[in-house]
Parts: C-alpha cells; sequence; structure tokens
C-alpha cells in the first residue's frame, strides 16, 4: 500500500534503489521489485514509456468492505501498527506525527457511534487526498476502537 501511495509523489524515481531510500523501514529492492510486479498484475500501476502511473483510486482497510481477505486486512494493519510504534521510538520529526489515544468507558450505543465516526473520518481522508497529482510522502493513519475489557 505504501508503494502505490509513494508512485505519484513528487519525488518518485522509478528505481527499486531509489525508492528504498524513501522508506522509513528495512525494505529490500527484491522486495519492490515484488511489490511492483504484484501491483502490476492486480491493474494497480501501469508502465508507459519507463513511467509508472497510478490507475486507481487511494485504498482504505475498512472494515465494512468484504473485498479484502480478513487474514490480509490483519496482517496490513499488523503491519503499520508496528510502523507506528517505529515512528514512535525513532522519529523526532513532531511537526508531521501526531500520535495520541483515548481510553473511555461507553455503552454499546456509544461505541457503534464513536465506530461510525472513525469508518466517516477514513471516508473524508480518501476524499481530501483523492487527488494523488501533488503529493510528497506517503502518511498512515491507524484508527483502532476495540474492548479492554469484558461485559
Amino acid at each position: 500500500m505504501a508503494l502505490l501511495e509513494l508512485i505519484p509523489t513528487k519525488y518518485f524515481k522509478n528505481r527499486p534503489d531509489e525508492i528504498q531510500k524513501r522508506f522509513n523501514n528495512n525494505i529490500s529492492t527484491e522486495q519492490i521489485k515484488e511489490a511492483l510486479k504484484i501491483l502490476t498484475h492486480l491493474g494497480l500501476i501501469q508502465k508507459k514509456q519507463n513511467i509508472i502511473q497510478r490507475v486507481d483510486k487511494p485504498i482504505s482497510v475498512d472494515g465494512q468492505e468484504e473485498n479484502i481477505l480478513h487474514l490480509s486486512k490483519v496482517k496490513f494493519l499488523k503491519g503499520m501498527m508496528e510502523q507506528g510504534i517505529n515512528s514512535l521510538e525513532n522519529n523526532n520529526d513532531n511537526e508531521v506525527r501526531e500520535i495520541g489515544g483515548v481510553t473511555f468507558s461507553a455503552n454499546e450505543k456509544q461505541a457503534e457511534k464513536i465506530k461510525k465516526m472513525i469508518i466517516d473520518l477514513r471516508k473524508e481522508i480518501n476524499k481530501l487526498t483523492d487527488d494523488f497529482n501533488y503529493t510528497e510522502n506517503v502518511y498512515q493513519v491507524n484508527l483502532s476502537l476495540f474492548p479492554l475489557t469484558k461485559k
């Protein structure tokens, strides 16, 4: 997903070694090459005159959509949460990072309303960033709602 979002950015260069430099984690050039093959096969990117272009709109891993298998979604979200932990521990650039959390008690009606608010926020973010022709960096927003206690 991050590679797909990186392609239309202002500083994207179509070379695995240059792509590798843009990521904050340890991703190999071989992994980048394989990911580009998969994205091409899925029809999410296309290559024209040695230029890679996106052919889709932003993708959201939304609990309401059934087009992504549960295990793939869990693996993806777990990886993004691990990136968040890495950013928390290793990134001192607080200007571009917002990390916080809220612990609260609520009834089921309130929890359902908060869940809907989170879903709506994801949709709003996708709308806001729908025009991916003028971007510079790739960002990740993780929003989770889960019970910490049992009934």
